[in-house]
Parts: structure tokens; C-alpha cells; sequence
């Protein structure tokens, strides 16, 4: 995961909306340290990346590789929330995944083989 990329859209998704970003950092109950960490860690919580999603109104893709796929209706916003959780879920369980391009598309589930032919890397413990 590009994690330069990721601060990079969601500064300037911030600076787009007419934000700052310490204001938005309070909203959202972020200290601003922790932010600073998540970037020179290179770890952020898939739902800290979900807060920022909804305050600033973007997909969570958006905030991760940019891409424009505008997610309108509330059952792809549910998929969406779905995929995010199940990936986390995984880190929780030490499977690493590592987030490629999935071109737009949303996944139903969580299968290995699919997601690497998708571009995404599974690495078990």
C-alpha cells in the first residue's frame, strides 16, 4: 500500500472541500500525532481510513489509489463497508494482504485465489 499516496489524497480531498485538516482531525476523534505516526509507521486502521471516508464524502478507494468509482447507492456503500471490515478482519488474524488495483471493483468475499487474481498479495502466518 502507497501510504505517501494515501496521505497525499486525503490532504488534498481536505484542502479540495475547503477543510483544515486539524479541524477535521478533531471530528473525527484523531489525535494529531496518531495521524503523523500512521504514515511514518506505514499502518493505518482500515477504519480510521473509514472516518475520513465519511466525513469527507469519498470512497475508501478513492482515499487509497484515487480512483473516481463514486459509490452512489446505500448497498454498494454497505458492500463497501463489508470488504473493508473482512480485509481487517484478516490483519487481525496476522493473514497480510496487500492491497493491488481492483480496477473499481467491490468483493462479495473474502477467497484467496480470487483476490489474487485480482492483484492483491495473501500471505499467511
Amino acid at each position: 500500500m502507497n501510504y505517501q499516496k494515501i496521505r497525499n489524497n486525503i490532504e488534498d480531498t481536505i484542502k479540495q472541500k475547503g477543510l483544515i485538516r486539524e479541524n477535521v482531525l478533531v471530528a473525527i476523534d484523531i489525535p494529531r500525532q496518531s495521524y503523523l505516526n500512521m504514515f511514518k509507521r506505514e499502518s493505518i486502521n482500515l477504519n480510521t481510513l473509514q472516518k475520513f471516508a465519511d466525513y469527507l464524502d469519498v470512497p475508501v478507494t478513492f482515499l487509497i489509489d484515487g480512483s473516481n468509482n463514486i459509490i452512489t447507492s446505500q448497498a454498494e456503500k454497505d458492500l463497501e463497508r463489508k470488504y473493508f471490515k473482512a480485509v481487517e478482519l484478516l490483519a487481525l488474524n496476522g493473514i497480510k494482504l496487500e492491497l493491488g488495483k481492483t480496477k473499481g471493483v467491490l468483493l462479495p468475499t473474502i477467497d484467496p485465489f480470487f483476490l489474487t487474481k485480482l492483484g492483491h498479495k495473501v500471505t499467511h502466518p
